[in-house]
């Protein structure tokens, strides 16, 4: 429920400002299958993902959580776009890297501090990182639900599809994509219950 989304988003931040990195991202772990979780929250389970921040091992499952349950909502958080650019560095993923500097430039962030992050050195060489300087604005769209979703099936992560299945549904009331939830997580291991005739979830 949302005071429990609230509870643990607390939580969150009190840890990574004490530096318990490793209760914070047992605290990520269990804050990202909440539904409607606040952007602010997802930005610091972004950062507290990044190993060169924390000194822990890199979760690739866990950030890939992280990332699936973020990017639909970053045009509402800018600064999303960066820690997302980090997390994508850990990868050494060169084109959502790049995608979510120019992002973060579109919605007015500054990148001086970040451009000559160690992290970013190999990504230099990128056909579209001069843009990330110059005075243009940046020519990039922003991530829809739709292509994160679609990204998490293709990859066979269908987990990683319900966070923005479910935003989708929560604005639309769909039935369709009420079954679409349905089949993905039980396809998943996960099976939410959604009963489409009255659009409610039975179980969690």
């Amino acid at each position: 429920d949302s005071g429990m989304r609230r509870r643990l988003g607390d939580a969150l931040h009190a840890c990574i400002v004490r530096g318990d990195y490793e209760d914070a991202l047992r605290i990520c772990d269990a804050v990202i299958p909440y539904p409607r979780t606040r952007s602010n929250v997802l930005c610091n389970a972004l950062w507290v993902v990044q190993t060169d921040n924390t000194g822990l091992p890199f979760d690739e499952v866990l950030a890939k959580r992280v990332l699936a349950a973020s990017l639909f909502l970053a045009a509402f958080n800018p600064p999303m776009h960066i820690n997302a650019a980090a997390v994508y560095a850990h990868f050494d993923d060169p084109d959502p890297v790049t995608r979510h500097l120019l992002l973060a430039k579109k919605h007015e962030q500054d990148l001086s501090p970040y451009l000559d992050e160690p992290l970013f050195d190999r990504f230099r060489t990128h056909a579209r990182w001069s843009e990330l300087t110059g005075d243009a604005p940046a020519s990039v769209e922003d991530q829809t639900w739709m292509e994160v979703a679609t990204a998490a099936c293709e990859a066979g992560e269908y987990a990683n599809a319900f966070p923005a299945l479910w935003w989708f549904w929560e604005e639309t009331r769909s039935t369709r994509v009420a079954d679409l939830i349905d089949a993905l997580t039980e396809r998943a291991g996960h099976r939410v219950g959604y009963q489409s005739e009255s659009l409610e979830a039975v179980s969690y």
